[in-house]
């Protein structure tokens, strides 16, 4: 939930490298943050990204339930998660969680369990930056 002007900023900022210029494009963002009209929204975008707070360990847990859910249960799990997160694309998160499931039941650790966590803790940041 940023604006344009903000956005363009840190765009601007990743191609600076002198140290002296950074610090000064750095304060102009700082000035461009305490003027946006929702600063708790931009607190609580960054506060999920940052792994140490509370509504990131809130999106990990929620997407490992959902992870869980749909190798234990298949495909209803998947299909309530669709309703949750409407922009998830349905046949690669049904591919991920069948790939998931046929893991763990032949007992292997080809990756594919982590795969669907990443792909549903990127569905849930999307649907719950959405939300806000």
């Amino acid at each position: 939930p940023i604006s344009d002007t903000l956005r363009t900023a840190i765009e601007e900022s990743r191609r600076i490298r002198q140290n002296e210029a950074r610090r000064r494009h750095l304060q102009y963002i700082g000035k461009i943050i305490r003027q946006e009209d929702d600063p708790e929204g931009l607190t609580r975008a960054i506060d999920a990204f940052d792994a140490g707070s509370e509504e990131h360990t809130r999106r990990h847990h929620l997407a490992e339930r959902w992870r869980d859910r749909m190798i234990e249960e298949g495909d209803p799990a998947v299909g309530e998660f669709l309703n949750y997160c409407t922009t998830a694309d349905t046949q690669h998160l049904r591919n991920l969680a069948r790939n998931a499931r046929r893991d763990v039941q032949k007992e292997k650790n080809t990756g594919q369990p982590r795969k669907l966590f990443r792909y549903l803790r990127e569905c849930i940041d999307d649907a719950e930056a959405a939300g806000n």
